[in-house]
């Protein structure tokens, strides 16, 4: 994913020599590769030595090394302190005797690999740490890093992984090339840095980890002690679940959209990002609580190198002869990807999650994942069509809203005075709702060809409407060229009813039905699902990984027609125009304090995005608030018949939906938020504060602040009073 096309070059057996030249990628301080222009030397660094010696340093930092522990530190340049560890020592943890030796090993390591037999019919997962006395690692240093190579000598497994100081940032290479397997064990995961900048709860901190569950969470540490004692870690993986068995049912784990994370420490913080191979790991978080085995907050990155699958077993040992049990087996190849995290390393006023989230986004728009768009405030309308009954003999189509109908409220609201109107059809093709994969014509009962024409003629004459149609490429009712696991067992949901079509499949349909759709040259594409959803296909024929997967998604939004896609996962954010679907909250697991808005922050100022529609809220007004708060558009998903018609089918989320009862509602919000928010609207949000239980301040990039009041009385701050249920937009 978004390849800085680092590649290195094998190692000889220079290395052995006491100076050995290796070519390598250099890095740039603002995360861009170029290309090889000289080799780098690295010298071995020998492993003795009480105190840390320093391996390189430029004007912000300086990288030392303890060649003993093997832990390394980030010291200021200027004062030489002590500032972020990549593992817990007495400086940072205290009496680390108390500590087992396990636990130890683990709080000391650069890299923990989670590994099983190569035969293994259970897929037991077992550990090992880079800092075990039994295994053995080499160091060198080169002009601007360290490079370890570690040999876990019980499991015959070898890798390196090198940390660079580049600029304010640390930046950590796992290159797949050294990976090897040698004995009867195999990696299934690597733990990255487990305990980089982890906080000891003995020292009393003032911080949290932030982690974006939902549109982001936080665990704040002094309340670590109110959590239940056996609060569990939490596991996001990334973009989607990694468990093919998990991903098409409803109540699947939560996932995380972006590979992030971040430690706030005192007056020191850390923002923590997979630049490479995010589509195969996960971002796993724990806190200190009065039950932890180890009194540390930590978080990080773990590496996934092969996928996990179910098989059936008979006859397995301690069972009944004859009786099937299921097991669970792993890839037999590994993933080739090379690993990249980057650290940016943040103090004082940026050492917050405000601050985190902007070092991020400003990432982003360095490496062109994101683009500054200063765009206005728009009303966004989701208009659901129609679709088909499932009846025994017949499937009779239900028409909530025709083509006609759409236009007909489009005029209205621009003569109203919208000045930009985003209207999504769905359920609009032949079949409607759920078949919207099977055909790229127009339903003939919703007006056919000559309505959708009349919406294209609209949009190309009106700058300020446009119209897409949502297509679902991903999903089938039918098991036909679907997706496989390794097992050749069908993608599907528990009940056999859903299945996921091959990505290549998708992006073929794609392709064949933007042909038939070249006469309607203003109509626009929203892709439903790509933007939350990635698998792998183990079909012989049509083969890809999660990494193709996502190259297949990007190329789908390089089409100049798609503009929109549901769902808000990173690979996406460099193609499209429009999000719609992002969560507001988070999954809230014991662990979390609060829920805040990380996501809405990163992608604010670049690209515009929905949440909830507010005709699906209990609380309009509310809803309002905090559409406000987290920087999205209002909308609505509306229809011209009543949602009672759809009684009896498959789309159960609209209970009160007519645009006779929504339209004006919505035409006034829009005009409000439009009216008041126009200074702040397509602006970064730079800092999000929540002052009180009830009071929250925004600032934007042009120094605005908006302060919203959630609670039932009118509060004053600062000498400006903020009604109760309201907002109040305060200039620069």
């Amino acid at each position: 994913m978004f390849k800085r096309h680092i590649r290195y070059v094998a190692i000889g057996l220079a290395v052995l020599l006491l100076v050995s030249v290796i070519p390598i990628q250099a890095i740039v301080s603002n995360g861009k590769s170029k290309a090889p222009t000289e080799s780098v030397s690295y010298t071995p660094i020998a492993e003795t030595g009480e105190d840390y010696v320093e391996i390189c340093r430029n004007s912000y930092y300086s990288l030392l090394l303890h060649p003993v522990t093997k832990i390394f530190c980030i010291a200021d340049a200027n004062t030489g302190e002590h500032l972020w560890f990549s593992g817990m020592t007495e400086e940072n943890y205290g009496n680390m005797e108390e500590v087992s030796n396990l636990w130890k090993s683990y709080m000391q390591s650069v890299l923990a690999v989670n590994y099983i037999a190569k035969d293994a019919t259970r897929a037991n997962n077992m550990k090992s740490y880079s800092a075990e006395g039994f295994n053995t690692i080499k160091m060198f240093s080169f002009e601007n890093g360290i490079r370890f190579e570690v040999d876990f000598k019980v499991i015959s497994v070898t890798m390196a992984v090198e940390i660079c100081l580049e600029g304010e940032r640390i930046i950590v290479r796992v290159p797949s090339k050294d990976i090897k397997e040698n004995g009867d064990f195999v990696i299934k995961s690597v733990d990255v840095l487990p305990f980089f900048s982890a906080v000891a709860k003995a020292k009393n901190p003032d911080g949290y980890i932030v982690y974006p569950d939902g549109n982001g969470a936080i665990s704040y540490f002094d309340k670590a002690d109110n959590k239940h004692a056996y609060t569990q870690a939490i596991s996001l993986d990334i973009y989607d679940t990694l468990s093919l068995e998990t991903t098409l049912e409803e109540d699947k784990p939560a996932t995380a959209m972006l590979p992030i994370y971040g430690i706030k420490n005192n007056n020191l913080g850390v923002m923590a990002a997979i630049t490479e191979g995010s589509e195969s790991a996960r971002i796993n978080v724990s806190t200190a609580v009065s039950n932890s085995e180890i009194p540390v907050h930590h978080a990080g990155f773990e590496m996934v190198y092969r996928n996990e699958y179910k098989i059936f077993l008979s006859s397995i040992t301690g069972t009944v002869s004859g009786d099937e049990t299921q097991g669970v087996k792993v890839d037999e190849q590994i993933l080739p990807l090379d690993r990249e995290v980057t650290f940016f390393l943040l103090r004082d006023d940026k050492a917050n999650y405000s601050g985190m989230a902007n070092a991020y986004r400003e990432y982003l728009i360095e490496n062109k994942i994101l683009t500054k768009n200063s765009s206005t405030m728009g009303l966004y309308l989701n208009m659901f069509m129609g679709m088909e009954k499932e009846n025994a003999l017949i499937n009779p189509f239900v028409t909530m809203t025709d083509f006609d109908y759409v236009e007909s409220i489009s005029k209205g609201l621009l003569r109203d005075g919208v000045q930009n109107l985003q209207v999504r059809l769905r359920g609009w093709g032949k079949g409607g709702y759920a078949a919207a994969a099977k055909s790229f014509k127009p339903a003939s009962q919703l007006g056919g060809k000559n309505g959708l024409k009349k919406l294209s003629n609209l949009a190309k004459s009106n700058s300020a409407f446009n119209v897409s149609l949502e297509v679902e490429l991903l999903e089938s009712v039918k098991n036909r060229y679907v997706a496989v696991k390794e097992s050749t067992m069908p993608i599907t949901n528990e009940l056999e009813d859903n299945y996921l079509l091959s990505p290549k499949i998708s992006k073929s349909k794609l392709d064949s039905g933007l042909k038939s759709l070249k006469k309607y040259d203003s109509i626009e594409i929203a892709l439903a699902s790509v933007g939350s959803r990635i698998y792998p296909d183990y079909s012989k024929s049509r083969k890809v990984t999660r990494t193709d997967t996502v190259a297949l998604w990007q190329k789908m939004g390089e089409n100049k027609k798609v503009t929109a896609v549901q769902g808000g996962n990173l690979y996406m954010l460099s193609t499209v125009k429009h999000i719609y679907d992002i969560p507001m909250s988070c999954s809230m697991q014991q662990m979390t304090d609060e829920a805040i808005p990380w996501y809405s922050m990163i992608v604010s100022g670049s690209i515009p995005f929905t949440t909830t529609a507010g005709n699906q809220s209990g609380d309009l007004e509310l809803l309002c608030l905090q559409w406000i708060e987290y920087g999205a558009m209002p909308y609505f998903e509306l229809t011209e018949q009543s949602p009672t018609m759809l009684t009896d089918t498959s789309y159960n989320k609209l209970f009160s939906s007519q645009f006779e009862k929504w339209g004006a509602k919505a035409l006034e919000i829009y005009k409000d938020m439009s009216s008041r928010l126009e200074n702040v609207t397509g602006n970064a949000m730079v800092k999000h504060n929540r002052i009180s239980a009830e009071l929250v301040e925004i600032t934007y990039e042009n120094g605005c602040r908006v302060l919203i009041n959630y609670g039932q009385t009118d509060t004053e701050i600062n000498g400006k009073t903020v009604p109760a249920k309201d907002y109040i937009v305060l200039a620069a």
